[in-house]
C-alpha cells in the first residue's frame, strides 16, 4: 500500500531510498540527516517499511510531518525481504528522478552539504554513474567509533568500477547513482544475498566511480543486521555469490576482471 502524504511542485532531482524494518529508535535520526541537506535542487524521500512490527512507521509519519521536502512512506502489507531481492531493485527502478540516493533506517548521514558535494561532483563528470564517500563505523548503543571506511588504497578520486571486484568499498548510505544507469532487471538478481553490492558493480561497470574523500554517514553496527549479524564464512559465501553473478552478467574487459575474483 502506497501513501503519498506531501508533494511539491517541482519534479525532485534526487529520491532518497531509506530501507527500514522495526527502527523506531533511529528511524527519526535517519531521516533528520536526511531533511537537513542543504541543497540547490528538489529532492524526495522514500521510506520503504518493509512490515515492521513495532512504532517504525509511526515515528516516521511523525519526524516526516517537518520535512522541507516530498516524501512517500510506503508499507506493504507482507514483508517484501522474504520473496527476495527483487523489492530492492523496484523500490529503485520506481524513482523518477535523475538520481538515487540511500540510506537505511539505522544509519544517518552526517554533513547537511552530504548531496550537494555528491551531486555537483556526478554533475561535472557527465561519464560517471555512481559515487561515494568515506564513513564512520560506529557501536550502535555507545557511537564509539570502531573504524572508518573504505580501506585507504580505495580512497582515490576515481577508480575505475571494475575495482569493485576486489572489494565492496562502498557503503550503502553513501551511494548516489544515476537512474538511467540501472541495469535491467537480470534473472538471478533477486535470490542474491547482498542485493545492493552486484547493483552497483553492474552500475559502475567499466566507469569511473566517483569518491569524496570526507566522513559524511554513519553506518551503525548492531546485533540485529542481517549481513553484520552473520559468521565469516557466511559473509564469504553471501560475497563469492555477488561476485559470480556480476561476473555472469558482465563480458568484455568487465567479464575478465570479477574471473579472477569469483567462486568456482
Amino acid at each position: 500500500m502506497r501513501f503519498l502524504t506531501k508533494k511539491l511542485n517541482e519534479l525532485p532531482t534526487v529520491a532518497v531510498v531509506i530501507c527500514a524494518f522495526n527502527q523506531e529508535s533511529t528511524i527519526a535520526e535517519a531521516l533528520h540527516g536526511v531533511m537537513n541537506q542543504k541543497v540547490s535542487f528538489p529532492l524526495e524521500i522514500v521510506v520503504h517499511d518493509d512490515c515492521s512490527t513495532d512504532n517504525t512507521v509511526y515515528e516516521a509519519y511523525r519526524t516526516l510531518a517537518d520535512s522541507p521536502f516530498s516524501y512517500k512512506v510506503l508499507t506493504p502489507k507482507l514483508n517484501q525481504y522474504q520473496f527476495g531481492m527483487d523489492f530492492f531493485y523496484n523500490l529503485l527502478s520506481d524513482c523518477s528522478t535523475k538520481y538515487v540516493s540511500l540510506c537505511d533506517g539505522d544509519d544517518v548521514w552526517t554533513d547537511p552539504l552530504k548531496l550537494q558535494k555528491q551531486i555537483d561532483l556526478m554533475e561535472s563528470e557527465p561519464c560517471m554513474k555512481i559515487s561515494h564517500h568515506r564513513f564512520a563505523v560506529v557501536n550502535l548503543m555507545t557511537d564509539n567509533l570502531l573504524y572508518e571506511w573504505p580501506p585507504i588504497e580505495f580512497r582515490k578520486n576515481l577508480l575505475l568500477g571494475t575495482e569493485l571486484s576486489k572489494e565492496n568499498f562502498f557503503g550503502s548510505m553513501t551511494v548516489v547513482f544515476r537512474r538511467d544507469a540501472l541495469p535491467p532487471r537480470i534473472p538471478g538478481y533477486s535470490k542474491l544475498g547482498i542485493g545492493d553490492y552486484g547493483l552497483w558493480a553492474l552500475i559502475a561497470q567499466n566507469t569511473p566511480i566517483g569518491y569524496i574523500d570526507e566522513s559524511m554517514a554513519k553506518y551503525r553496527i548492531h546485533d540485529n543486521q542481517i549481513f553484520s549479524s552473520r559468521t565469516s564464512d557466511e559473509k564469504m559465501e553471501l560475497i563469492s555469490e555477488t561476485k559470480n553473478f556480476v561476473y555472469e552478467n558482465s563480458s568484455g574487459a568487465v567479464r575478465d576482471a570479477w574471473k579472477n575474483t569469483a567462486g568456482p
